[in-house]
């Protein structure tokens, strides 16, 4: 995990912008706007006007952390959100974000294209988190 995050880390400060979004590591300037509600999941899709290789750069299961750049709420902090690509398409994303909407997205629904977002891979936590749980355990003689 944390060769995964430094080299993800490292890519982002020596990379170009536009390498950055041709390789998949970055969609800049792109929208989001709540989709759907699954089992208390909340379901966002994130387009990009123009874009036409997602589905290339992209798939099912790929861990993402989405971060605001909506300008229009000077008091709103942007706080990154990791979220799952649970479906792709050719100009979207559909992406799982957790039991609650980013704070300003469903109240932005109403403005289509509104609530500007930057995303970026990443290094996924869950099995991190999983792991070290793990090794608490061990620690505790509780495990296996």
């Amino acid at each position: 995990y944390q060769e995964t995050a430094a080299e993800l880390r490292e890519r982002r400060k020596s990379w170009s912008r536009r390498r950055l979004e041709e390789t998949g590591l970055a969609i800049f300037d792109a929208y989001a706007e709540p989709e759907s509600d699954v089992l208390g999941e909340k379901i966002v899709r994130i387009f990009k006007q123009g874009e036409s290789k997602f589905g290339d750069r992209f798939t099912k299961g790929d861990v993402l952390l989405m971060t605001s750049t909506a300008t229009g709420n000077k008091n709103m902090v942007s706080i990154p959100r990791e979220c799952l690509v649970v479906d792709v398409g050719k100009d979207w994303l559909s992406v799982g974000v957790g039991p609650s909407w980013p704070k300003g997205l469903y109240e932005a629904r109403k403005h289509p294209g509104f609530y500007r977002v930057r995303v970026d891979r990443a290094a996924p936590q869950g099995p991190l988190k999983f792991q070290r749980m793990a090794f608490d355990l061990l620690k505790k003689g509780m495990a296996g």
